[in-house]
C-alpha cells in the first residue's frame, strides 16, 4: 500500500458583512448588488434572483437558504467575479428543482460560485441543479432527486450519498473522511473518500485526460506548508472489501 496524504479542505471563517437585514423573500425578479447578511433567503417559483458581482467578489451570509423552482443567476461576472455564499444553519430545496448559476454570465465557470454550508444537520436531498463548488463543513451530504452538480463537492463529513438518478460527473467529490455511496442509477466523476461503495447500477467515471482540478477554487485547500496546496489527481488502485 502507498500512503496518500490528502490536503485538508479550507473552510474560511464566516465573514462579517454587517447586521442582519432580516428575511429576503423573492416576490418578483429582483437583484442583490451589495454584500449582506440575511436571516433567511428564500426563492420563489419561476422567478429569478440576480446577484450583481460588479466583476469582483460578492459575499452573502444567510442563516437559512430555502430554494424553490426559481433561479439564482450571476451578472457582471467578468473574468474574476465570484459569489461566496455562506449558509450558517440550514439549506433546503423546498420544491426539489431549484437552480443556482445554471444560466447567465457565470454558468460557464463553476468557480464563480462557492456555496459554503456550515450547518450541523444533513443536507435535505438537495434536488437542485447547480454550476459551482459546494462545501459542507461537517454535515453529511445527500445528493438525490436527480440533482446535477457541475463543479465539485468538498466536505469533512462522515457520509456522502449519491442516489436516485443524480449526476455529479463534472468534478470531484472530495470527502476523504467519509464513506461515499453511489447507487440507484446515480453517476459520479472521481471520488476521494475513506471508503467507497458503488451499487445498484451506480457508476464512478475517471477520465485520465481531464483536468478535474481546473474548476477548484484557488483556496480550496489549506496550505501544504510549502506555500501552496497540492494539485493533480490520478486514478488509484481499486479493490473489493468491507
Amino acid at each position: 500500500k502507498i500512503p496518500v496524504d490528502y490536503p485538508s479542505i479550507h473552510f474560511p471563517d464566516i465573514p462579517d458583512v454587517g447586521l442582519s437585514k432580516g428575511d429576503f423573500s423573492v416576490d418578483n425578479n429582483q437583484t442583490i448588488d451589495s454584500d449582506g447578511y440575511w436571516k433567511k433567503l428564500e426563492g420563489s417559483d419561476y422567478l429569478t434572483l440576480t446577484i450583481d458581482l460588479d466583476k469582483g467578489v460578492r459575499t452573502i451570509v444567510v442563516e437559512e437558504l430555502n430554494l424553490r423552482s426559481g433561479d439564482i443567476q450571476l451578472e457582471n461576472v467578468g473574468e474574476n467575479g465570484q459569489l461566496r455564499l455562506f449558509v450558517k444553519k440550514s439549506f433546503s430545496n423546498l420544491s426539489g428543482s431549484g437552480r443556482i448559476n445554471i444560466q447567465g454570465e457565470g454558468s460557464s465557470r463553476p468557480n464563480a460560485l462557492l456555496l459554503y454550508y456550515y450547518g450541523a444537520t444533513q443536507t435535505s436531498d438537495l434536488g437542485l441543479h447547480m454550476h459551482g463548488n459546494f462545501f459542507s463543513k461537517t454535515a453529511d451530504v445527500i445528493i438525490a432527486n436527480n440533482t446535477r452538480i457541475v463543479g465539485n463537492v468538498f466536505s469533512d463529513c462522515s457520509s456522502v450519498e449519491i442516489v436516485g438518478g443524480s449526476h455529479a460527473v463534472d468534478g470531484i467529490i472530495y470527502a476523504p473522511k467519509a464513506k461515499i455511496k453511489v447507487n440507484n442509477g446515480a453517476k459520479a466523476g472521481p471520488v476521494v473518500g475513506y471508503a467507497i461503495e458503488v451499487s445498484g447500477s451506480g457508476s464512478v467515471t475517471f477520465s485520465e485526460d481531464k483536468a478535474y482540478d481546473s474548476t477548484f477554487p484557488s483556496d480550496a485547500f489549506e496550505s501544504d506548508g510549502q506555500g501552496g496546496a497540492p494539485s493533480g489527481y490520478s486514478r488509484g488502485r481499486w479493490c473489493s472489501g468491507s
